[in-house]
């Protein structure tokens, strides 16, 4: 603190305090925002409004990417790491594997989105070749969309689709 460094000046070890007079302003407090049944739907209407050649991931990944992370809860991450095996549409379970702390976890997919991804896995633009192993959710170059794409694609909709409160307080 303060009285060790006044401690180390008067003793001549140090000229001036190492630290800032003034303690740094606390980060301003994050607020979790969750969207609506309608919040969503403008989502999905602006994804379908695009045209498929601006982005570098497709309006059809970008959908399904929604629908996955509103229906299960993931991390964006987690969703863009999911390989063709992680994906089991017949039992209706993702295998999310060693994420957040290193840990792996089984989470069980509802009808309507078992049905949203047997509809993405189907596109053959989707998933040029369905290696057990290969990204589920697929780029235009057909690799793993990036993080950043992701989501740059997402904020792009979501500025004129949906008008969110403030995401942080003052």
């Amino acid at each position: 603190g303060h009285g060790s460094a006044r401690f180390l000046i008067r003793r001549k070890y140090l000229y001036r305090a190492p630290l800032h007079p003034r303690p740094p302003k606390p980060p301003v407090e994050f607020i979790p925002y969750i969207y609506s049944e309608a919040d969503m739907r403008a989502l999905l209407e602006a994804v379908d409004a695009r045209y498929e050649e601006d982005w570098l991931v497709r309006p059809t990944t970008v959908r399904t990417l929604l629908l996955l992370l509103y229906a299960t809860g993931l991390r964006i991450s987690e969703a863009l790491a999911l390989t063709n095996a992680d994906v089991d549409l017949a039992e209706s379970i993702l295998t999310i594997r060693e994420t957040k702390f290193y840990n792996s976890r089984l989470v069980p997919i509802g009808t309507h989105l078992v049905g949203v991804l047997a509809r993405h896995r189907g596109r053959p633009a989707t998933h040029p070749a369905r290696r057990p192993g290969g990204s589920f959710l697929v780029a235009r170059d057909g690799g793993r969309p990036l993080r950043q794409q992701a989501t740059w694609s997402l904020h792009c909709v979501r500025g004129p689709a949906v008008r969110e409160p403030p995401r942080t307080r003052p």
